[in-house]
């Protein structure tokens, strides 16, 4: 199975769930509109709401940032420095 594929909530009410992720797009819990509510108090508000909310421990980018963050390095890398 897929982190996408549609299944039961693991919350027993046996309605189909989806991934509530945070607001940098990480996921967090599987939920249902009937326990969507309950799993977000758990958490602070902000990471729902703030990508650049804070946490001790460092966050990596995903691998399309990654890509792109890389291919942007290599471009300034081949340019020729026209400095004399």
């Amino acid at each position: 199975m897929g982190l996408h594929d549609k299944k039961p909530c693991p919350c027993g009410s046996g309605k189909m769930s989806w991934w509530l992720s945070d607001a940098r797009g990480i996921p967090v819990s599987r939920v249902c509109e009937d326990c969507e509510k309950k799993i977000m108090a758990k958490y602070r508000p902000e990471i729902f709401t703030n990508p650049e909310y804070w946490t001790d421990e460092q966050v990596e980018p995903d691998e399309e940032y990654r890509k792109k963050k890389t291919a942007k390095l290599k471009k300034r890398k081949t340019k020729k420095c026209k400095c004399k």
